[in-house]
C-alpha cells in the first residue's frame, strides 16, 4: 500500500474503466476508501483511491491486525465524525484507538443498510451510526441481533439516566439497551414574531402556545391569521414530511386527541399554502416571512434551516420527533482494548454532560442529556440561537419531555364481546396510570385492559344478589357479565390498577345474539362494594359506551323498553362486614372496602344475615365523582 496517499476532495474517479464516488476521507492505514460489491466474486471489496486517480485493492473485511486494540466507527456522513473529534480533542490519548469511516452515502438507503448488516458480522469492535428512521420505523431491515447489549461493555442505566425517556425507549431492543443517541429532535412550532404581534397582540412564547395548544386551538388561531391576510402554515401537504412525522408519533408515543386528522384538516380548510416542505415556494416563504405565520420544525431546523432574527419558537399543538441518529456496538468480546475504546467513545458521546454541553455550544446540536440542557439553560447559552426567544432551550427541553412511548393494549378473551378504548381517551388512561417520574425513567411502559366473560355464579353471593335485585327492580335481563381489569407494566414489573384518577371511555360490543332485537342496553358496575348503573353514552345500536374510573365486574343488561331516569340512577351498597352485636340498629349498618392486600375471595358477606331486599335499592343521583 502507498502510505503517502493524500486526502482527496469528494469526487468521481475512474478505476479499471468504472466510475466511482470517493468519500474523500483518509486514514494513515487506508487512505481514501470506496466500498463496493464485486458481482463476479460475490464479495465486498474496498478500493483505496490514490491522488492520481488510480486505486489499490484493500483487504475487506478489514484484517484484525490492522484494527487490533482499536474501534472502527462507521457512518454515512461526517456528522458523527465531528462529534467524535470533539471527544478526541478532549482525550487525545484515544486518537490512536479510533478509526473513523465516513462512507458518504444515504443513511436510509439500501446501500448503507446492506453495508452495516455485512460489516456488523465481523469480529472486531465497531460502532455503527443508524438513522432514526431505520432503527425505529424500519428495524426489520437490520440484523439487530448482531448489536451488543451495552451493559456487556460496561455502560449502565445510571450512565444513560439523563437521556430523554423516549430516546432511551427507542434504543431498547428486547428489553435491552443496545442503542444510544447524543441528540434529541422533538417537535416545535416556529412562528413569525411580527405577524404574531399584529394578529394576536403578543409574541410571547407562552401566550402563543396557549393559543395553539391543541389542534382545535390551532384551527381557531388560523381563522384569525387568515382574516389578517396570512397563511397559518406551509409544508404540511398530505403524505408529506409532517404528515408522516405526526402519524408515526401517534402510533409510537402518547397520542394527542385530534392529531390523527390534523394535517388533513389544515389542507381542507385552506390554512396552508399547499407548498411541499423543501420546495422552492416553501423555502421562499420561510426566508421572506411575508405571508406565512409559522412552520413546523424541530431542534436542528431552528438552528440550521430557518432564517435568523425573524422567528420565535413554542411547542405547538402536536408531538413528534423529526430526525436524529443512534449509535450501537458490534464485534465485541474478541478484543479487550477495542471493546474498551468502543465503550469509552459511546459513554462520552451519549452520556457525558460536559461533552454534550459542548455539542450545543459549538454547533447547536441539542443534546440528549437533561442535565447538560439544564446547565445550558442556566448559562443562557440558548439566547445565542437563531430563534428570538430569550432561551429557546427551555422550549426544546419541555417538548422532549412530552414524548413518551406507552403501549396501550386491550386483551379480550375468547367468547367475550369486543372491548375498545378509543384513541381520544388513551391519553387520560396513561396519565391516570403513570406518574411523571415514572414516564421519565425511559423503561418499557404499557397499560393493559383485559376483558373476560364470566359466569354470574363465579361472583361472590352478595354480588349475585345485587345483580338479581337490579334486574328485578329495573325490569332488565342479564346479557353477559364481564371481568374488566387494568394492568400497569413498568419495565419488568406488572401490577393491577383498580381505580383511576380520571374516568375513561370504554366501548363494549353488543353480543351477536342480542343484535337486531330492539333492545335497550345499560351496564351495571360492581366496584368497591357498590353496584351502580352506568348509562349508555352512544347512539350506536351495536355498542354500549360507558365512562368509568373503577375496574372489576361489569354486567351488560338489556330490556325491551327504554329505561326511565330512576332506573338508570340505581345504586346499591353491598355489605361486606358484620355489624357489631352490641347496640346495633338498622341505621348503624355500614360497609367497608377490603384492605389493599385482600382479594375478592377474602371479602366476607356475613352481615346482614338476610338477603338483599328491594328496600336496599336506592335511586338517588350519583355523586359528582361517580361515573
Amino acid at each position: 500500500m502507498n502510505e503517502d496517499c493524500v486526502i482527496l476532495d469528494s469526487g468521481t474517479y475512474t478505476i479499471d474503466g468504472k466510475t466511482y464516488f470517493s468519500n474523500g476521507w483518509s486514514t494513515s492505514e487506508f487512505g481514501c476508501v470506496y466500498f463496493d460489491y464485486d458481482e463476479e466474486t460475490d464479495e465486498d471489496v474496498a478500493y483505496r483511491i490514490n491522488d492520481d486517480g488510480t486505486a489499490s485493492l484493500v483487504t475487506f473485511p478489514l484484517s484484525a491486525e490492522l484494527t487490533e486494540g482499536k474501534v472502527n466507527i462507521f457512518s454515512w456522513n461526517n456528522e458523527l465524525m465531528t462529534r467524535v473529534n470533539t471527544i478526541l480533542e478532549e482525550y487525545p490519548e484515544y486518537k490512536d484507538k479510533v478509526v473513523l469511516w465516513d462512507l458518504n452515502m444515504s443513511g436510509t438507503g439500501e446501500e448503507y443498510v446492506d453495508f452495516v448488516n455485512e460489516q456488523a458480522a465481523q469480529d472486531y469492535a465497531s460502532i455503527f451510526c443508524l438513522d432514526t428512521d431505520i432503527l425505529t420505523y424500519h428495524s426489520d431491515k437490520m440484523d439487530l441481533e448482531l448489536f451488543t447489549a451495552l451493559s456487556e461493555i460496561g455502560i449502565t442505566d445510571e450512565d444513560y439516566e439523563n437521556s430523554y425517556a423516549f430516546l432511551k425507549q427507542d434504543g431498547m431492543i428486547d428489553d435491552e439497551l443496545k442503542f444510544m443517541t447524543w441528540q434529541a429532535c422533538p417537535n416545535v412550532f416556529i412562528y413569525n414574531k411580527e405577524i404574531a404581534e399584529e394578529v394576536f397582540g403578543t409574541s410571547d412564547p407562552d401566550a402563543i402556545q396557549a393559543l395553539i395548544a391543541t389542534p382545535e386551538d390551532f384551527y381557531d388561531a388560523a381563522e384569525k391569521v387568515e382574516a389578517a391576510g396570512y397563511y397559518m402554515t406551509s409544508g404540511v401537504e398530505m403524505g408529506g414530511t409532517m404528515d408522516l412525522m405526526i402519524s408515526r408519533a401517534q402510533e409510537m408515543y402518547t397520542p394527542i386527541p385530534g392529531a390523527d386528522d390534523f394535517i388533513k384538516t389544515l389542507n381542507e380548510k385552506g390554512y396552508t399554502t399547499g407548498d411541499m416542505a423543501w420546495s422552492t415556494g416553501w423555502n421562499d416563504d420561510l426566508m421572506s416571512g411575508d405571508r406565512v405565520f409559522g412552520f413546523f420544525g424541530t431542534t436542528w431546523f431552528v438552528e440550521w434551516t430557518m432564517a435568523e432574527d425573524m422567528y420565535m419558537v413554542c411547542e405547538g399543538p402536536v408531538n413528534y420527533k423529526w430526525g436524529g441518529s443512534f449509535v450501537g456496538a458490534t464485534g465485541t468480546g474478541n478484543d479487550t482494548e477495542g471493546d474498551d475504546a468502543a465503550a469509552f467513545i459511546l459513554e462520552k458521546l451519549c452520556c457525558d454532560e460536559e461533552i454534550m454541553y459542548k455539542f450545543y455550544e459549538d454547533d447547536f446540536d441539542f443534546p440528549n442529556n437533561k442535565k447538560a440542557v439544564a446547565n445550558l439553560i442556566l448559562a443562557g447559552v440558548g439566547s445565542t440561537s437563531n430563534a428570538l426567544n430569550d432561551n429557546v432551550l427551555s422550549i426544546f427541553d419541555s417538548a422532549a419531555r412530552e414524548l413518551v412511548k406507552v403501549n396501550v393494549e386491550v386483551e379480550v378473551e375468547e367468547n367475550t364481546p369486543e372491548v375498545e378504548v378509543p384513541v381520544e381517551t388513551e391519553t387520560t388512561l396513561i396519565e391516570s396510570v403513570f406518574t411523571e417520574e415514572e414516564k421519565e425513567l425511559g423503561v418499557y411502559l404499557e397499560v393493559k385492559l383485559t376483558a373476560e366473560a364470566i359466569e354470574i355464579t363465579a361472583l361472590p353471593e352478595k354480588e349475585q344478589e345485587a345483580i338479581d335485585k337490579v334486574a328485578e327492580t329495573a325490569d332488565k335481563e342479564v346479557a353477559v357479565v364481564l371481568d374488566l381489569n387494568v394492568f400497569k407494566v413498568l419495565g419488568a414489573t406488572e401490577s393491577k390498577i383498580t381505580d383511576l384518577s380520571k374516568p375513561i371511555t370504554i366501548t363494549i360490543d353488543i353480543p351477536a345474539e342480542f343484535l337486531n332485537a330492539d333492545y335497550f342496553f345499560s351496564v351495571l358496575r360492581i366496584h368497591n362494594n357498590k353496584a351502580e348503573m352506568l348509562k349508555d353514552l352512544d347512539t350506536d345500536p351495536n355498542t354500549v359506551t360507558i365512562e368509568t374510573d373503577g375496574f372489576s365486574t361489569y354486567t351488560l343488561m338489556y330490556s325491551a323498553e327504554e329505561a326511565d331516569e330512576d332506573d338508570e340512577d340505581i345504586s346499591i351498597d353491598i355489605p361486606t362486614e358484620a355489624p357489631s352485636t352490641e347496640d346495633t340498629t338498622e341505621d348503624d349498618e355500614t360497609t367497608s372496602a377490603p384492605s389493599e392486600d385482600a382479594t375478592e375471595d377474602d371479602v366476607t358477606t356475613s352481615a346482614p344475615s338476610e338477603d338483599v331486599t328491594e328496600d336496599d335499592v336506592t335511586t338517588s343521583a350519583p355523586s359528582e365523582d361517580a361515573t
